[in-house]
C-alpha cells in the first residue's frame, strides 16, 4: 500500500516494539519485534511505545508475556537519485 511520509527534519525517529510470547505446548517461545514510524518528532513515536506499554499492563494474561518498547533515531541524508 503506498502511502505518503512528509518529513521535513534532519532526524526520523520510529517506536520499536518487541513483542516475546511465552513458550507452550503447541510452540516454543518466540520473539516478533515491528517498528512503528518513520515519525519527525520523537514525542510522536514516544507516545506509541507508551501506548505499547500501557497496552501489555491492560492486557496482562493473554497475548504476549512481555513487551518492549522504546525509541530510534536515525539522521537523514537525502540525496537524489537520476
Amino acid at each position: 500500500m503506498a502511502r505518503t511520509i512528509a518529513v521535513d527534519a534532519d532526524r526520523v525517529y520510529r517506536a520499536v516494539i518487541v513483542q516475546t510470547y511465552a513458550a507452550n505446548a503447541e510452540q516454543p517461545e518466540r520473539t516478533i519485534r515491528h517498528a512503528e514510524g518513520p515519525y519527525g518528532a520523537e514525542a510522536v513515536a514516544r507516545r506509541r511505545a507508551t501506548h505499547w506499554k500501557n497496552f501489555a499492563q491492560e492486557h496482562a494474561g493473554w497475548g504476549p508475556s512481555r513487551i518492549e518498547a522504546y525509541v530510534e533515531s536515525a539522521a537523514l541524508a537525502w540525496e537524489r537519485v537520476e
